[in-house]
């Protein structure tokens, strides 16, 4: 029994062997196993991505005071957003918006800084561009990680407890790297798939 087991796998290992050396030999073959494989690496590994390295926005301080600029400050210096514009009113923000200067627009109240002092919510109006929802929405989670941050530092940050998750292998969170290694398999088995067709056929 254990004989013709061994020698059922022999057949196998030595019709995979003669399929890969048929495939290798053939220049056409080649290139179908080989190059979707570098070409979809680096399309969506590259290309598409869920990261954000860098965002334009612009702001409008109707506040004007000491919690706006702490507020402002930390959103300059976490390293994703850049400052294109200080705008003076309401009617400058279509414009920005529209012409694309600014994929973000921070509008901060009037009674900002009275609403903190007096220990009430202070929102602060995020409007981005709808024509890219995948970036406004990533920009807009930013902005309220941010905003969060902050208002954590302003009330003292106490906290009884604090979850720091950090992603063995990719700490960052960077996402290509999830992309490339659950892309290749697959890229990989599509294109085996199509070399057994096109040798039944």
């Amino acid at each position: 029994m254990m004989e013709h087991i061994m020698l059922y796998i022999r057949r196998i290992l030595f019709m995979v062997r003669k399929e890969m050396l048929t495939t290798l030999k053939d220049p056409k073959s080649r290139i179908i196993l080989i190059m979707p494989v570098i070409i979809q690496s680096l399309l969506f590994g590259y290309v598409a991505s869920y990261n954000l390295d860098s965002v334009d926005y612009a702001v409008l301080d109707l506040s004007r005071s000491r919690y706006s600029e702490e507020l402002l400050a930390e959103v300059d210096g976490s390293g994703i957003f850049k400052r294109v514009a200080t705008l003076g009113s309401t009617s400058q923000i279509a414009r920005f918006i529209d012409g694309r200067e600014a994929g973000v627009v921070l509008v901060i109240g009037h009674d900002f800084a009275d609403k903190i002092t007096a220990g009430e919510t202070a929102p602060v109006q995020v409007i981005t561009d709808g024509r890219n929802t995948m970036t406004s929405g990533i920009a807009a989670g930013y902005i309220s990680a941010v905003a969060a941050a902050y208002n954590s530092r302003l009330h003292g940050g106490h906290r009884l407890l604090h979850i720091d998750p950090v992603a063995w292998y990719n700490p960052n969170l960077i996402s290509r790297w999830g992309f490339l290694a659950s892309l290749l398999p697959m890229v990989s088995l599509t294109q085996v798939m199509i070399l057994a067709g096109l040798s039944v056929a």
